[in-house]
């Protein structure tokens, strides 16, 4: 319905404790890689939070790819990539096509500890 903003992408270079974030508008691949335990981290997911709802909000017709590669996240930077997760469930449930490519060694781990995945 808003296809035609133009949202300016959102980069923000990777630290000793946060990851590099690339949220490229025009070629519709969000990346999120590195290690997550800022010392404040809603007000670094913030401005990350706010484009990927404004941008979900524009983009009706397109696929848009998530690409998440984790080394370590902490508990409060799990929050909020739960919140960004439930963003992106909701544009699912309204019919926007979304790739999401999580990778971290955290959640493999999980997964072998819950017996989530068969190994």
């Amino acid at each position: 319905m808003c296809k035609d903003i133009k949202m300016e992408n959102l980069i923000i270079k990777a630290t000793k404790y946060t990851p590099e974030i690339n949220l490229d508008a025009s070629s519709k691949i969000l990346t999120i890689v590195g290690k997550s335990y800022p010392e404040n981290t809603f007000e670094f997911y913030k401005p990350v939070s706010l484009w990927v709802e404004e941008f979900l909000e524009t983009q009706y017709e397109d696929e848009i790819v998530f690409n998440i590669e984790l080394e370590y996240l902490n508990s409060s930077s799990l929050k909020a990539y739960f919140d960004l997760f439930d963003c992106i469930e909701l544009a699912h449930e309204k019919g926007q096509n979304l790739v999401i490519n999580f990778h971290t060694i955290w959640w493999i781990i999980f997964c072998i500890h819950t017996n989530s995945i068969g190994i």
